[in-house]
């Protein structure tokens, strides 16, 4: 496990400070490497909102109205949001039919 360490890192200009931070990127990276741990968080796709109770009635019907069930309405919307695609449904999507 990688305890979480904090760094300062110290320039005079913004081109140390952004050789500092490069230098401090690739000693972590390696580091990953060597202990054989992935330096990227994996996301199960799977987030709790919250959200005022009005918004989230609202969604609701929205997602009725379109023949989806909340969930697949709400990533429908946030992918279009991000300029995304709709992906395949998943095995859980399916049941949110």
């Amino acid at each position: 496990m990688i305890r979480h360490t904090y760094s300062f890192f110290y320039a005079s200009d913004i081109v140390g400070l952004r050789h500092e931070g490069e230098q401090s990127l690739e000693i972590f990276l390696e580091e990953c490497r060597r202990r054989g741990v992935e330096p990227r968080k994996r996301f199960s796709g799977r987030f709790v909102l919250r959200l005022p109770a009005d918004t989230h009635e609202a969604a609701t019907l929205a997602a009725a109205a379109h023949g989806e069930s909340l969930n697949q309405w709400a990533a429908r919307i946030l992918g279009s949001a991000l300029d995304r695609p709709p992906s395949k449904p998943t095995r859980t999507s399916l049941l949110d039919a």
